[in-house]
């Protein structure tokens, strides 16, 4: 990781929450996840996920000073300390072992990818662009390879939809630029893509 320690915002809010973090088994994912590894955006909202079944309204008591913004069936979202936190069941496989960062649990590089190929499928923001163009830079990762971790996460899927919304940017075209740390073009993040997730490339996938 690039930042070895935890800015303030964040220890202040993982400090109020430490017990319910720790008794469920959270670990740390997204945008902000990746803000620590490779240092490219500012991220401040922290999002966290168990694969642990929970029924999060039996926790409600961790959150009685701090402000519950919605709930449902696993998923909560709060503001702690003026930081937006959300917490999510959710019961996909990790693929690699945890990475720590001051005794806080952080999901591996390899399934935070997976995860923001999959956040691209459902919704195509930018910052899961850009994220998932920067995870391939540092992993050196072919599309073959993103696919085959794809797949291993979260089991069978066709792969012509990942290939069709990974070359769609209409909606994040829209957005405004990202609080980047690190400038990286649009353009050219889109240029990858294209490149890099073609029909040709899936040819090659399917031999």
């Amino acid at each position: 990781m690039r930042n070895k320690k935890l800015i303030k915002e964040h220890r202040r809010v993982i400090l109020a929450l430490d017990e319910w973090i720790r008794k469920v088994q959270f670990y740390l994912a997204g945008g902000t996840a990746l803000f620590y590894y490779y240092n490219h955006r500012r991220s401040i909202d922290l999002d966290f996920f168990t694969s642990n079944p929970i029924l999060l309204r039996q926790h409600l008591h961790f959150f009685k000073k701090h402000q519950i913004v919605a709930i449902e069936e696993g998923t909560l979202h709060a503001i702690v300390h003026n930081v937006k936190v959300s917490f999510f069941s959710y019961p996909y496989r990790l693929l690699k072992p945890f990475q720590t960062l001051e005794n806080l649990s952080v999901a591996h590089p390899e399934d935070i990818l997976c995860m923001k190929i999959n956040a691209i499928v459902n919704r195509g923001c930018k910052k899961d662009f850009v994220d998932t163009y920067v995870l391939m830079r540092e992993l050196a990762l072919s599309s073959k390879q993103v696919i085959e971790l794809f797949q291993e996460k979260y089991g069978s899927f066709n792969p012509l939809i990942i290939h069709k919304e990974l070359t769609y940017f209409a909606d994040a075209d829209t957005e405004p630029e990202l609080d980047m740390i690190d400038p990286i073009d649009w353009e050219e993040v889109k240029k990858f893509f294209v490149k890099t997730f073609s029909q040709f490339n899936l040819k090659k996938l399917n031999t």
